[in-house]
């Protein structure tokens, strides 16, 4: 599950995740400013786990209700939804729970919108019909709700965000129903950003956090947001350790 709390403190890095952000704010509100009712429903971000798909989602909620001035509480305008939560083994109880996901979106646009139904970790759900006839045959009833779901919403209140670590297991007609981007790992200066800001949290000495940058400009396999995160975490717990 998503540390909403936690990534709502903590800063957006980066030239291409701000710039991400921006853009999906700006057609969010045109279209909720200008009541189009059929415009794009929504955006899919994909790429390698912990490259910043899901705090990028989060930060595009919290700015398009700041600049709306919709809601105090920027969760209010917020649907999430852990794609993996939504199964379920029982036979139509999956197709209910997107149902019920896109009906207490509907009910609160009587009094707060736009709505942003946020879909984390689309891959675990939305698997692609590409799979064969075995997959199909008890597959088909929940993809075909949520296509209808997509279909029918008012994008001058309504607006979806999906994440996937493998956008090439989300379903094609999930995909031509929303506008995708891709987003690549990194780079050093923004990996060393969010070094700086998580070293700072935890009260890492400034020396200690030199030779951490030094040591993280040198290992390759550090490629992820995520595992900036646990490098600087592992660092901390060796300091801790020592005391």
């Amino acid at each position: 599950m998503v540390r909403i709390e936690e990534l709502q403190d903590t800063p957006l890095l980066g030239t291409f995740h701000n710039e991400v952000c921006s853009k999906c704010v700006s057609l969010i509100k045109h279209q909720y400013d200008n009541r189009i009712t059929d415009g794009i429903k929504g955006v899919l971000f994909y790429g390698v786990p912990g490259n910043g798909k899901t705090i990028t989602a989060l930060k595009v909620i919290e700015r398009v209700v700041t600049e709306i001035g919709a809601e105090d509480i920027w969760q209010k305008n917020m649907i999430f939804t852990d794609c993996g939560h939504l199964a379920h083994h029982k036979y139509g109880e999956t197709e209910q729970r997107i149902r019920n996901v896109f009906k207490r979106g509907q009910e609160k646009t009587k009094k707060i919108s736009p709505i942003i139904y946020m879909f984390d970790d689309a891959d675990g759900l939305f698997i692609t019909r590409d799979w064969g006839i075995k997959l199909e045959a008890w597959y088909l009833g929940h993809l075909n709700v949520f296509f209808h779901q997509i279909d029918n919403l008012n994008t001058a209140k309504e607006f979806i965000l999906l994440t996937s670590n493998r956008v090439d297991l989300i379903d094609n007609a999930i995909r031509d129903r929303l506008y995708e981007i891709e987003f690549p790992d990194p780079s050093i200066d923004v990996k060393i950003e969010l070094l700086k800001y998580k070293a700072k949290k935890l009260k890492i000495n400034e020396d200690i956090q030199k030779s951490m940058e030094t040591a993280l400009r040198e290992d390759n396999s550090i490629k992820s947001l995520r595992d900036v995160e646990n490098f600087v975490l592992m660092k901390y717990l060796d300091e801790v350790w020592k005391t």
